[in-house]
């Protein structure tokens, strides 16, 4: 496909869900377009849960605040290379998965794959991270969601 006419898809695709004002794509600047997008963009919405813990933060303030750490593998990512692996950390949350789930992520008897809340993400000089509001366990299989195309911002009310 040419790559005016995939540029033109893309600006007329409506079945995408965003809260961002309408972007329009730039041949001389296609790095900063890319990088104006969401972040789901980038990451995909779709992972393989492989570990999580529970680690203790301090806030502004300097309360001591849980924070759910959750490691995954990308999925569906159109810019990262499937399996790619990620950390996610919820701020306020504790890790959902005991010591016996870890075990079985570990040792493959169970394989779920997850989907995080409105994703974001940070950088403080060299490091990047990513944060979202929630984990969301989902009851499809890595096999299905390879074949799927992300579905834009992903934010699901508590």
């Amino acid at each position: 496909m040419p790559e005016s006419e995939n540029n033109n898809q893309r600006k007329n695709n409506t079945d995408v869900p965003s809260t961002f004002a309408t972007q329009y794509e730039s041949n001389r600047l296609p790095l900063t377009t890319l990088l104006q997008q969401p972040v789901v963009y980038a990451t995909g919405d779709l992972f393989r849960l492989v570990g999580s813990s529970t680690e203790e933060a301090e806030d502004k303030d300097g309360n001591k605040v849980a924070r759910a750490v959750y490691s995954v593998q990308t999925l569906n990512s159109p810019n990262l290379k499937v399996g790619t692996m990620l950390t996610f950390k919820i701020k306020g949350e504790n890790s959902v998965l005991s010591e016996e789930d870890n075990l079985a992520l570990l040792k493959g008897e169970t394989i779920p794959v997850v989907a995080f809340d409105n994703i974001r993400l940070w950088q403080v000089g060299n490091n990047e991270g990513l944060s979202a509001d929630h984990m969301r366990p989902l009851t499809i299989s890595p096999t299905d969601a390879l074949r799927q195309k992300p579905q834009g911002l992903i934010y699901q009310e508590k």
